[in-house]
C-alpha cells in the first residue's frame, strides 16, 4: 500500500460524483464584472453586494509597517483596531466590539471559547461550515434543529429545559446558500424564555437594509448576546468582528484562541475597514438599487417557475438537483457571457445542487436582461 494512495482515491471518488473543485485564475474581479482566462463577464458570484471592493479608498501610508508584527496581545494592538472597534460598536448600538481575522477564524475561536464539552448548542441544520467546525472544536452536544424551524427549536429547548448545562442558539441572520432570512425577533424571544445565549452569525445580512445598513438584525442586535459580522461582503474587504457587551468582550480577549495566538490585521487593512464602514452606514442609494435589482430578478424567476426556495435576498439560489445538470446549467450561462457558480453537496445537502446567483448594486438593467435571456434560452433547451 503506498502511503499516498488515499489521495488518488479521494480525487477519484470526487470526479465520480462531479465534485471535484479547481483554483481559477482570474484577472480582474468587481462586483459586477471578473475577467476569467483573459475573457470578461458579467458576475453573478461575487459577495461584494454594495459594490463597494472597487469604490473604497486605498490608502497608502508609509509611516505605517507593513503588518502588525504580532498578536494584537503582544504588540500588535495598533490603537487603528480601538478606533474601528468603537465605530462599530456604535454603528451597530453595542456595548463593545472585537475585531477578529476573518469569518471563519471569528466563528472557529468564538464558538469554543463560549462553549465546552458540558454545553448544549442548538443550532440551525443548514447553518455555515465554520459555525459547525466552531461547535466540533467546543466539544461541545450539538443539537441540531430543522431549518428555520423555530417550533422544532422550542420542542427541543422544551426537552432539555431542566439541564443545568450552559445553553447556546446558535443561527445565521441570512442564510448563506439558501438565501433566506431567519425570525431574529423569535429567536431573542426563546432565548430569554429558555435562559440561553444567543449567537448570530450577520456575514451576509449587515450592510444591506435597515437604518444605516444595521441589517435584519437592527430591532433586536442589543438582544444578541454574540453578534458576529465581516468585511469581507457588503464593506468588499476583509476581517470581521464580534459586537457584544463590554463583559463579554474582556472574557473574549482572554479565551479566543483565534484572536490570543493570530498576528493582527495590518493596519493599512484596519484603515480601508474604517472607511469601508463609513461608506457602508452612506450607502442608501446602493441600498436602494439592490432591493431594485433583487426584486426585478426574483419577479423574474418567479413568473418563470424556477426554483429559488422563496429567496427575497440577494442570495437567489435556482434549485437544480443534480450535480451534473447544475454543473451543465454554469456552463451554459458562461457560453453567454455570464459566471454563476455550480454549489453542490457537500457544501449544500444531497440533491440540491444550485445555482447561486448574487446580485449586487452594480448590476444593471442590461446585465440583468442578458441572465434573463441565457435562462430562458437554458430552460427552453430542456
Amino acid at each position: 500500500m503506498n502511503k499516498y494512495d488515499f489521495l488518488e482515491n479521494h480525487l477519484k471518488n470526487l470526479e465520480n460524483k462531479n465534485r471535484t473543485r479547481s483554483l481559477k485564475n482570474i484577472q480582474e474581479v468587481s462586483a459586477r464584472k471578473i475577467t476569467l482566462e483573459s475573457t470578461q463577464y458579467i458576475n453573478f458570484s461575487s459577495n461584494d453586494y454594495l459594490g463597494l471592493s472597487s469604490k473604497t479608498q486605498n490608502f497608502e501610508d508609509n509611516t505605517l509597517p507593513s503588518g502588525a508584527t504580532s498578536s494584537r496581545l503582544v504588540c500588535g494592538n495598533l490603537e487603528l483596531n480601538s478606533k474601528l472597534e468603537k465605530e462599530l460598536s456604535e454603528w451597530k448600538g453595542t456595548q463593545d466590539c472585537l475585531l477578529l481575522n476573518s469569518g471563519y477564524q471569528a466563528n472557529t475561536g468564538l464558538i469554543p471559547a463560549i462553549a465546552d464539552r458540558h454545553t448544549l448548542i442548538f443550532s440551525d441544520k443548514l447553518n455555515h461550515a465554520s459555525i459547525i467546525d466552531g461547535i466540533k472544536l467546543s466539544r461541545a452536544k450539538l443539537i441540531r434543529y430543522k431549518h428555520n424551524n423555530l417550533e422544532d427549536l422550542q420542542e427541543l429547548l422544551s426537552k432539555y429545559e431542566s439541564s443545568k448545562a450552559r445553553k447556546l442558539i446558535i443561527s445565521e441572520s441570512l442564510f448563506s446558500m439558501d438565501g433566506d432570512y431567519a425570525n431574529i425577533s423569535q429567536l431573542v424571544k426563546l432565548s430569554k424564555q429558555y435562559n440561553c445565549l444567543l449567537y448570530i452569525d450577520d456575514a451576509h445580512g449587515s450592510g444591506i437594509s435597515g437604518k444605516n445598513g444595521i441589517g435584519p438584525c437592527e430591532k433586536h442586535i442589543k438582544d444578541i448576546d454574540i453578534y458576529v459580522s465581516t468585511f469581507g461582503k457588503a464593506h468588499g474587504s476583509f476581517g470581521a468582528y464580534c459586537c457584544t457587551s463590554a463583559q463579554f468582550k474582556k472574557y473574549l480577549v482572554n479565551t479566543t484562541r483565534t484572536l490570543i495566538y493570530s498576528t493582527g490585521l495590518p493596519p493599512a487593512l484596519l484603515l480601508q475597514n474604517i472607511n469601508s464602514t463609513k461608506q457602508v452606514i452612506q450607502a442608501d442609494v446602493e441600498r436602494q438599487k439592490l432591493s431594485t435589482n433583487i426584486e426585478t430578478i426574483r419577479n423574474f424567476l418567479k413568473d418563470e417557475s424556477f426554483n429559488t426556495i422563496e429567496s427575497k435576498s440577494p442570495i437567489t439560489p435556482i434549485i437544480i438537483g443534480s450535480d451534473q445538470d447544475a454543473l451543465e446549467l454554469s456552463e451554459h450561462l458562461k457560453s453567454d457571457g455570464i459566471i454563476s457558480l455550480a454549489i453542490r453537496p457537500p457544501t449544500v445537502p444531497e440533491g440540491t445542487a444550485r445555482i447561486r446567483l448574487t446580485i449586487t448594486a452594480d448590476h444593471t438593467e442590461k446585465d440583468i436582461a442578458q441572465l434573463k435571456q441565457s435562462l430562458i434560452k437554458w430552460k427552453n433547451a430542456r
